[in-house]
């Protein structure tokens, strides 16, 4: 700001106020600054809010071409898990459904065919989605559906929703006879919990509890028993696994005991002589 000082009084103007003028050499500074700051102001607002506009065409041109990319891949199609596929899962064990196409979707996860019993149902579902705490042992179809579609026009149900079987990764439970029992050769069987999708069994009969002295290793297919024979009275141990899926094989149940004692049926009568 320029500074300010009076001018002597005119002796013409007896009385007046005095006349007061800028001092010579401020007068010409304080404009210049002045237009400075004006200009200095007005590069940092346009360049602001240039970048502002700039930033938000980009951002929205990045938000449509991220919600348009999705539309390039096609239709929608499922993944996976694929469609009959077998899951040998643990308790703590998910499972992520995973599928192509335009987006956003639902999802609905039914343990019937025809979607009468929803498990789970989520909107704008993206891929992939986890699932977690399902039943195991248990058959569940699933299927995904575009917005604003009906489920019985989803492009993902024109050749049928995906089914998958979710399987416990554990071994047989053997449910007969109890651990410790004695039983007569005659009547000597062992019998365990049959797995779904298993067909095929592999059962060990050892002398020791750590199955170190194996005297039988057998194969059984069809069934979920096998009956003992050929062995002399004692005391035995046996186990049993699946031998069908790979991600089964060598998961033993627990070694059960079992002793063995001599027939004590009697003998038919003979009237031969």
């Amino acid at each position: 700001m320029a500074k300010i000082e009076p001018v002597a009084q005119n002796n013409d103007h007896d009385g007046a106020r005095p006349h007061l003028t800028a001092v010579e050499g401020f007068a010409d500074e304080s404009p210049v600054k002045r237009r400075r700051w004006f200009i200095a102001f007005g590069v940092i607002l346009v360049s602001g809010l240039s970048w502002f506009g700039f930033e938000r065409f980009f951002r929205r041109a990045g938000d449509v071409a991220q919600s348009a990319a999705p539309l390039a891949e096609g239709p929608l199609k499922l993944l996976s898990p694929e469609h009959k596929q077998q899951l040998w899962l643990r308790a703590e064990d998910t499972v992520s459904l995973e599928w192509s196409g335009p987006a956003p979707v639902d999802l609905e996860l039914a343990s019937d065919r025809g979607f009468k019993n929803i498990i789970a149902r989520a909107t704008d579902a993206k891929s992939p989605f986890i699932l977690t705490g399902l039943k195991l042992d248990s058959t569940y179809f699933w299927r995904i559906i575009p917005k604003g579609a009906a489920p019985q026009n989803a492009p993902s149900t024109t050749e049928g929703a995906h089914e998958f079987f979710a399987g416990s990764k554990s071994a047989p439970a053997p449910i007969y006879p109890p651990s410790g029992a004695e039983t007569p050769l005659r009547k000597a069987i062992v019998a365990w919990r049959q797995k779904p999708h298993v067909e095929t069994y592999r059962v060990q009969i050892a002398m020791d509890h750590k199955f170190n002295d194996v005297v039988r290793d057998l194969t059984v297919g069809g069934g979920n028993r096998y009956q003992l024979s050929e062995l002399p009275p004692g005391k035995y141990y046996w186990r049993v696994s699946s031998r069908d899926h790979k991600a089964l094989k060598n998961l033993w149940s627990e070694g059960r005991a079992l002793t063995i004692s001599h027939d004590r049926r009697p003998a038919a009568f003979d009237d031969s002589n």
